[in-house]
C-alpha cells in the first residue's frame, strides 16, 4: 500500500465524476503530509472542471515599456509582466505546476523581445496573448505583440 485515502473521500470523488458525465475532469492527488521513505502516504482528491480559460488570441495582460531603457533593465520590466501573467491566469483557473508556474518562457524569448523593444523609438505597448485556446490544466503558451505610436 503507497497511498490511503479516505473511503468517503473516494466516495465523493466518484460521485464528482458521475454527476458530470461529459466533462473533462481534472483529478489532482495532495499528499496531506510529509512522510519518510516506505511510509504510506496519506492523499486527498482534488477535483476540477476541465473548463476554458483563455481562447487563442486573448490579451492576457499588457503593459508600457520605454525603448530607451537598457537591455536589462526591458529584460526585468519583461520578468515583471510575466509573473503578472502568472498571477492572472492562476486567479483566473489554470493549475500551476509544482513550481507554482502555468507557463514557461525561455530567457532567449525574453532577450528576443527585449532587442525588438530596444529597437523601436519611444514608448512599447507590450501585448501578451493567449498563444492557444488554454484549459484550467493549462500550460499558458504566450505570444507577444508590439504596438508604439509610430507603428511597426
Amino acid at each position: 500500500k503507497l497511498v490511503y485515502f479516505p473511503p468517503d473521500e473516494y466516495e465523493q470523488a466518484l460521485e464528482y465524476i458521475r454527476l458530470r458525465p461529459n466533462m473533462n475532469i481534472v483529478v489532482r492527488v495532495v499528499a496531506a503530509q510529509n512522510i519518510v521513505a516506505g511510509e504510506v502516504a496519506p492523499v486527498h482528491f482534488v477535483m476540477f472542471d476541465n473548463a476554458l480559460v483563455f481562447r487563442k488570441g486573448d490579451e492576457i495582460t499588457s503593459g508600457l515599456i520605454e525603448s530607451k531603457l537598457t537591455q536589462p533593465e526591458i529584460e526585468q520590466k519583461l520578468k515583471t509582466l510575466l509573473s503578472h501573467v502568472n498571477e492572472i491566469a492562476m486567479n483566473k483557473g489554470v493549475i500551476p505546476d509544482a513550481a507554482g508556474h502555468v507557463g514557461d518562457v525561455s530567457y532567449s524569448q525574453i532577450t528576443d523581445i527585449a532587442t525588438k523593444i530596444k529597437k523601436q523609438k519611444g514608448t512599447v505597448n507590450l501585448h501578451i496573448l493567449a498563444a492557444e485556446d488554454t484549459y484550467n490544466i493549462g500550460p499558458l503558451l504566450i505570444n507577444f505583440s508590439l504596438s508604439t505610436n509610430h507603428g511597426i
